[in-house]
């Protein structure tokens, strides 16, 4: 989880702001500068829109669920809960960072230390953060996530780098 806590500035509320837990993803992301603009261009905490800032957060892959709560007299508290790149997809020259429900977080040059997925059949027209798996590969995900989860248990994990069982007779 996430936590952010803003003050909204009125004349009669303090204004405050104050990031108690912060994601990297989250803060490079540009929709972040958006939402702190948001918040801190509001007259008074009664005109703050959590809808708008709650949606606009939203629009980041990286994020699985937010809870805004107005806090009188002067503060927004912020709950985000984050998905975290778990395994990658390798197409052309770049790779997507997915999570282990499957939604697409990233697409990127950089390769991570996380396993590689081969044989996904999803779309690569569908190819786009924020999107999820094809149904027949979210369907394969639990396949690869019972092998990931075993080698983490046997202190392997650090040796897979590629896991090819989202083919069903392989």
């Amino acid at each position: 989880f996430i936590y952010f806590s803003f003050s909204v500035f009125n004349s009669f509320f303090t204004s405050k702001s104050e990031l108690y837990n912060s994601s990297f993803k989250l803060l490079i992301n540009s929709s972040w500068s958006n939402i702190q603009f948001s918040i801190n261009n509001s007259l008074n905490l009664f005109k703050f829109n959590s809808r708008e800032v709650k949606k606009s957060l939203m629009e980041n892959a990286y994020i699985e669920e937010v809870s805004i709560k107005r806090k009188i007299p002067s503060t927004v508290l912020i709950q985000i809960t984050e998905r975290i790149p778990t395994y990658m997809l390798q197409f052309t020259d770049n790779y997507v960072y997915i999570n282990n429900q499957g939604y697409m977080l990233e697409i990127s040059n950089d390769k991570l230390d996380i396993p590689i997925i081969l044989g996904f059949v999803t779309d690569l027209s569908n190819i786009k953060a924020g999107n999820r798996l094809d149904v027949s590969d979210l369907e394969k995900m639990n396949t690869v996530i019972k092998i990931y989860e075993t080698a983490k248990n046997s202190d392997l994990s650090e040796y897979i780098t590629k896991i090819d069982k989202i083919h069903e007779n392989t």
